[in-house]
């Protein structure tokens, strides 16, 4: 089932991202997966938190995010699939009066 969450991300730099959410009632934990654009696999951790900082990642590229909530009723629900932008692809590629 896919749920609307608000997810947002937040002080994204070249390598590093925060991605946070609202805590969701009958939730027992979170799964929080990213991966490159394009990329096969996802990357995933598990936790009990609202807010997860994602290290690690590579400058000027595009990522793709997901949040799985595993329910106390043992079922589970998924956001949409968002995206961010890591920096240090230049100014004119970041700014917003590029766009």
């Amino acid at each position: 089932m896919i749920i609307g969450l608000l997810l947002a991300t937040d002080r994204i730099t070249e390598a590093s991202a925060i991605i946070s959410w609202p805590s969701v009632l009958a939730a027992d934990q979170y799964v929080l997966r990213w991966r490159e654009r394009g990329a096969p696999e996802w990357q995933e951790v598990t936790t009990a938190l609202e807010t997860l900082p994602l290290t690690g990642l590579a400058a000027c590229t595009s990522y793709d995010y997901q949040l799985l909530i595993n329910c106390s009723d043992n079922r589970m629900a998924s956001s949409a699939t968002l995206s961010f932008n890591t920096l240090g692809c230049g100014i004119c590629r970041e700014a917003d009066y590029c766009n």
